[in-house]
């Protein structure tokens, strides 16, 4: 039984590998998908089922039937957050008007002491 696949896609390759949850202290049953958008690092998103019997027969289920269509759907949130991200080369200055969300959609600021 193998515990990973990987999916060569324009975006990259990405990895499926079949895990648990290490993240709690549950160890639920998980399949965890790697990606390494341009210009950033590896990135991951897991993805926990109940621990549970039917839990691991899901995640179980879930990998064996991964294709590279599946694949791509479930990495998208992690390379479209990578195409989001816009960081300035280094030595570059910084332009402070240049805000990375609009402030209509920034988390407001917390008060004050």
């Amino acid at each position: 039984m193998s515990f990973a696949k990987i999916f060569e896609t324009e975006k990259g390759q990405i990895l499926v590998m079949r895990d648990t949850d290490t993240d709690g202290d549950d160890g639920a049953p998980a399949l965890k998908i790697f990606v390494k958008p341009k210009g950033m690092g590896v990135c991951c998103n897991v993805m926990s089922a109940p621990k549970s019997l039917a839990g691991i027969i899901h995640r179980d289920q879930d990998f064996e039937s991964m294709d590279a269509e599946r694949a791509v759907l479930l990495a998208a949130p992690l390379f479209a957050g990578a195409e989001f991200i816009s960081l300035p080369k280094a030595g570059s200055r910084i332009d402070k008007s240049e805000r990375a969300l609009p402030p209509s959609e920034q988390a407001p600021a917390k008060p004050q002491e």
